[in-house]
């Protein structure tokens, strides 16, 4: 549910006023998108949140974010939105009322010389995304090491993927076990 995402488009965004700007852009078929986002720092407290509206080819999206980063390195976030597609009815498939709620809860720190250690756990559900009456959900968890000295973060992770389907049996759940490394150069 991330509006327009990365379609084809012209967008224009506001200078940042008091830490708020907006967004909006069009593209083709008719599709635009319009959001507020916040950003700013209240003393050493880091905030960042956005609100979004779009509608491209009959459907109708609203979604938010907010974000906080504590000086103790502890962060949170939390999201929402709800998706309206009037053009399931029209074929006989699915709900046209999609929505989703995300908590995600972070701790960065650093322990070692090598550089910051970033901590995260996440939960994820998500409502009538594809069919009526379907629930999926998903959980993970992870560690992001900087090597500061080289530009390296080293990465590991792992979620697990549920989904409930009414009227067909259940797929198994999903785990997901992740490991990465980013370079920047």
């Amino acid at each position: 549910m991330d509006g327009l995402g990365r379609r084809d488009r012209i967008r224009y965004d506001t200078p940042k006023f008091a830490g708020f700007g907006i967004t909006s852009s069009h593209g083709n078929s008719d599709a635009r998108d319009v959001a507020l986002r916040y950003g700013s720092e209240l003393g050493s407290v880091k905030i960042k949140a956005a609100v979004a509206w779009s509608d491209a080819n009959l459907t109708e999206t609203v979604n938010g974010s907010l974000s906080i980063l504590l000086p103790v390195g502890l962060s949170f976030t939390i999201a929402g939105g709800q998706r309206d597609r009037e053009d399931l009815l029209s074929i006989g498939r699915g709900s046209e009322d999609a929505n989703f709620q995300y908590a995600k809860i972070g701790y960065k720190f650093t322990a070692m010389e090598l550089g910051q250690t970033r901590l995260f756990a996440s939960y994820g559900q998500f409502n009538d995304l594809r069919a009526s009456g379907e629930q999926s959900a998903t959980i993970a968890a992870g560690v992001v090491q900087l090597v500061e000295p080289l530009g390296i973060e080293l990465q590991a992770g792992y979620a697990r993927f549920s989904l409930e389907q009414p009227g067909l049996a259940d797929p198994d759940d999903i785990d997901v076990i992740t490991l990465g490394a980013r370079v920047k150069f």
